[in-house]
């Protein structure tokens, strides 16, 4: 499996540079994953799958486990990729999808302000 991280002081985002993702990859992926959660305090993660062709039930299970680990550390994960037919089954996965890298992180971006400005409004209370 072939897979870029680029990491800011916001957010990890992965590049998976395959045509598809096989189960058998999951495992590096995940400890790729694990590594770079553990190397910083990151609570978004993009997932560029850009070079995706198809994709898989199997991958989408996997998408939902990671999306459900970041939820828990108050986090996002942001899935991209340019073909917007595969939007349906994204939601259909609660799943968020976004059709590039830009808008994933303007999207991490509002929900930082979200966050500060909720937070806000509950230290007043």
């Amino acid at each position: 499996m072939k897979v870029s991280i680029e990491k800011t002081e916001h957010y990890a985002l992965f590049i998976l540079n395959n045509e598809n993702l096989l189960e058998n990859t999951f495992s590096e992926l995940s400890s790729h994953i694990e590594n770079t959660l553990n190397e910083g305090n990151y609570k978004y993660l993009i997932f560029d799958l850009s070079n995706l062709n198809e994709i898989s039930s199997h991958v989408y299970l996997f998408l939902q486990q990671i999306h459900d680990k970041m939820i828990t550390l108050d986090g996002l994960l942001l899935n991209t990729h340019s073909n917007v037919s595969f939007l349906p089954v994204f939601e259909e996965n609660q799943l968020l999808f976004v059709p590039s890298t830009g808008e994933a992180v303007e999207y991490i971006y509002m929900d930082q302000l979200e966050k500060q400005f909720l937070g806000g409004d509950e230290l007043e209370d």
